[in-house]
């Protein structure tokens, strides 16, 4: 499941790399004013568009602007409550590609737990984005605290079992509503650090080839902000501009890849890899 406001050619990396990774579950995209010509081409790679529509003006204040960007998490739970799906994943669009179907990892590894998380790679303690977000979605000092001294988790990539995952989008959706001063991403965070979630969430580790949330220059990228990545460098994803794939050290394919396009080199491989 994926939101979508990005036109064809922003939207077809996602597309395309989905369709040739195997998958073979649904496959639907939430957007709202999509052209007829990126809707067609949409639909012909077998993907189901639901129309969403955001209010002019919500009652609550919320700028339409900030409504959608909020409510893009609402319409995949109710979604997710009306069918019987096992897994479900939500991710973002213009910067995500799949290199294998990303379901099989979920059956051989989500065992004891419901949730898979997509950790970034360092804390969120400095970071100018996730340590103010979190802040901002905890409003109390023990819980940005403890939070904040973990890794950061993104919103752009989740996934689970059907049940527990629309949960989640559910509580992410009522708590940035509730909370006027909390962004989608903090409010994550300290969801995911506490009861219920913490119980039953993965962040798997950069060696694990589920996600790759990386870039090539991602290291010094860290080092501007005085940020410092969770593991050595010797662990760093592997790109492969020959093959255009990211792998982990030891080889392994990564099922997804996110923020690929932050490196403008690797913006240009994967258009060019997954642009018929």
């Amino acid at each position: 499941m994926t939101g979508m406001s990005c036109d064809w050619p922003s939207f077809r990396p996602y597309a395309v790399s989905l369709n040739r990774s195997g998958f073979k579950g649904a496959k639907v995209v939430f957007g709202e004013g999509i052209s007829g010509e990126t809707k067609g081409n949409i639909e012909r790679l077998g993907f189901e568009i639901l129309d969403v529509e955001t209010p002019q003006q919500a009652a609550d204040t919320f700028s339409r602007e900030d409504r959608k960007k909020i409510d893009r998490f609402l319409a995949p739970a109710e979604l997710l409550a009306r069918h019987g799906f096992r897994h479900a994943m939500f991710v973002d669009s213009r910067d995500v590609v799949f290199q294998s179907d990303p379901t099989l990892w979920l059956e051989n590894n989500l065992k004891d737990k419901e949730l898979v998380l997509a950790g970034l790679g360092h804390a969120a303690a400095g970071c100018p984005f996730n340590d103010p977000w979190v802040r901002y979605a905890a409003q109390d000092d023990e819980l940005w605290r403890n939070v904040r001294s973990q890794e950061a988790l993104c919103s752009g990539v989740l996934a689970g079992t059907s049940d527990a995952l629309q949960d989640l989008l559910r509580d992410i959706h009522g708590g940035v509503l509730y909370n006027r001063s909390a962004t989608d991403q903090g409010m994550l965070n300290c969801l995911a650090r506490t009861s219920p979630y913490k119980e039953i969430s993965m962040v798997p580790g950069i060696d694990e080839p589920f996600v790759a949330q990386w870039w090539p220059e991602r290291r010094d990228n860290l080092a501007q902000f005085n940020v410092a990545a969770l593991h050595s460098p010797d662990l760093d994803p592997v790109f492969d501009e020959y093959a255009g794939e990211v792998r982990t050290w030891d080889g392994k394919l990564y099922s997804v890849v996110h923020l690929y396009d932050r490196s403008p080199k690797w913006a240009k491989i994967i258009k060019e890899k997954y642009g018929n």
